[in-house]
């Protein structure tokens, strides 16, 4: 690919699996969503359901889109400048790859919804890429935002311990949360048989 001269490419496939950047200025940009504009017919028309389509292409197109991280583990200080109508925005649509792997990804997240719209219509967080959590108070704090309809998406790696999975199951009351849940139970154990000897009565119980 490297000898067409008009052709430039990039992503993860390309720097094993870490962000590279694009130039300051344009990292520093808004997003422009009339770039979907042209799309629009394709996008809500792409599958049978065509209810869901109309709403995937009208989150997109009226949500405020941003990366808090640059690196994929701290956050960004000039993220905040991707941002133009964050105060009255229905959707934030964030498009790190890990959210959970940015140290005080939660926290960033939690202060930018205190400073979006707070009223009735509240913005709602969606995500590009699930975080993946590994512990159950995470997962706790990941679902107490108020989240996407379609675009809401965690994973969880390993067994949570009953505790948490008891209180999981008594505070998710959002049809969004529990059906865009991936649980990966057999993360946690480096083989089959500690996965059979130590998670598996948990499980079936």
């Amino acid at each position: 690919m490297e000898n067409i001269p008009n052709l430039e490419y990039g992503g993860y496939a390309f720097t094993k699996g870490i962000y590279s950047p694009l130039p300051m200025e344009i990292e520093k940009m808004h997003p422009d969503t009339s770039l979907y504009l042209n799309m629009e017919n394709l996008i809500k028309t792409g599958t049978k359901n065509k209810a869901l389509n109309k709403k995937v292409y009208q989150n997109m197109m009226e949500a405020e889109h941003c990366r808090l991280s640059l690196d994929g583990k701290t956050i960004w200080e000039d993220y905040p400048k991707q941002f133009k109508f964050l105060k009255t925005a229905r959707n934030l649509m964030l498009h790190d790859f890990d959210l959970a792997a940015i140290d005080g990804g939660f926290e960033e997240v939690k202060k930018l919804l205190a400073r979006a719209r707070t009223d009735g219509w509240a913005t709602r967080v969606g995500m590009k890429f699930p975080p993946v959590i590994t512990e159950g108070q995470d997962l706790l704090n990941w679902i107490s935002l108020r989240p996407n309809s379609t675009f809401y998406s965690l994973r969880y790696d390993g067994v949570m311990d009953e505790e948490k999975k008891e209180k999981f199951v008594s505070v998710c009351r959002e049809r969004a949360i529990y059906t865009q849940l991936d649980y990966y139970i057999t993360a946690s154990s480096k083989d089959e048989k500690e996965f059979l000897d130590k998670y598996i009565q948990p499980i079936f119980r």
